[in-house]
């Protein structure tokens, strides 16, 4: 993490689809939701190993770290 805000934009990344997947206990659409924050992680993961700032779909324009 030698970029500091590379590293600050993947961990609000990281945050984001973390708080938003603890809705997947909601029962059927839940289930849905917490399919589409995997793949939400598994673009975020793909994009840092990369060195890339791609924000995810959804998601990636909320902002929790300043």
């Amino acid at each position: 993490a030698g970029d500091r805000e590379g590293a600050k934009f993947h961990l609000n990344q990281a945050l984001v689809i973390w708080i938003a997947g603890l809705f997947g206990v909601i029962p059927c659409i839940g289930w849905i939701w917490g399919i589409f924050c995997f793949v939400c992680a598994l673009m975020g993961l793909i994009a840092a190993i990369n060195g890339e700032e791609k924000e995810v779909p959804l998601l990636g324009r909320i902002k929790l770290l300043k």
